[in-house]
């Protein structure tokens, strides 16, 4: 194990966090770092494409993207409420 310096005001937000979550500080920082580690480290992220189209925000994914199921999306908003 090894030991992380870390800014108070981000500490006292992971605190607050943590604790709501019923987890120690420690674990909610290790989920934390695992998550933005491999979300920084996706292969997808890389081959994605930001931009804007008639003044919205779009992203242009490669030509084998498989097609966004909108009964996927509405069974993922209800399983986050």
């Amino acid at each position: 194990m090894s030991s992380v310096q870390i800014n108070d005001d981000l500490l006292e937000r992971a605190a607050a966090v943590a604790g709501a979550r019923g987890q120690s500080v420690h674990a909610f920082v290790a989920d934390a770092v695992r998550h933005a580690i491999s979300s920084a480290t996706s292969p997808t992220l890389d081959r994605l494409n930001y931009g804007r189209r008639n003044d919205l925000p779009v992203v242009s994914v490669p030509s084998d993207t498989p097609p966004i199921d909108p009964a996927e999306v509405r069974r993922a908003i209800e399983e986050a409420d």
